[in-house]
């Protein structure tokens, strides 16, 4: 049985293949067509830029911490299991949401908030449906408006909560726990 070529073909507007660019990249010889085309600069200069952060990130001599993986397929692990729910109040009756799932969406935007890295996200049933009680902790840059930070993350919460999922954030509890420099 014979294989078929099934590499999608890119071509710039001057209908050359970037692949053709890659070759010539390759030998070090461009064709007159390269040198004067500006699609074709434009695509070598990108492929270059990629080039070379390949090769700064290739030879970083930094090593990852120990354990690092071992941390990742953990938390990798813990976000498979669906876990603890939340009532969800709908027109046609209550629903259920996971609690990891708000937890994902509240850190995504928290991590939105420029300065703020979220680090834990807990939801917590409260005994109005409908409601629950946000217990938040995040990293932020060294030198920043702390009180300043904390408030936008908090509103964003509240906003994505009512307007994202359709519960309300009866309290949002966020603790500084880390600065981070950069």
């Amino acid at each position: 049985m014979a294989l078929e070529h099934t590499r999608a073909r890119h071509r710039l507007p001057c209908t050359r293949d970037i692949e053709e660019l890659l070759d010539e990249l390759d030998t070090g010889v461009p064709s007159s067509h390269t040198r004067d085309c500006p699609h074709c600069t434009t695509a070598l200069r990108g492929i270059q830029a990629l080039h070379d952060a390949t090769r700064t990130l290739l030879a970083d001599p930094e090593e990852p911490p120990v354990g690092l993986l071992d941390r990742i397929m953990t938390a990798v692990r813990a976000e498979a299991r669906r876990g603890e729910v939340v009532a969800l109040p709908t027109e046609l009756g209550n629903a259920e949401i996971s609690t990891r799932a708000v937890a994902s969406l509240l850190r995504f935007a928290a991590d939105a908030v420029p300065g703020v890295r979220a680090r834990h996200c807990g939801i917590v049933s409260t005994d109005r449906v409908g409601t629950v009680r946000v217990e938040m902790s995040v990293s932020l840059r060294y030198g920043s408006a702390m009180e300043a930070l904390v408030a936008e993350v908090r509103t964003r919460v509240m906003a994505v909560m009512s307007a994202n999922i359709g519960l309300r954030a009866g309290v949002v509890d966020i603790d500084v726990v880390d600065l981070w420099h950069r």
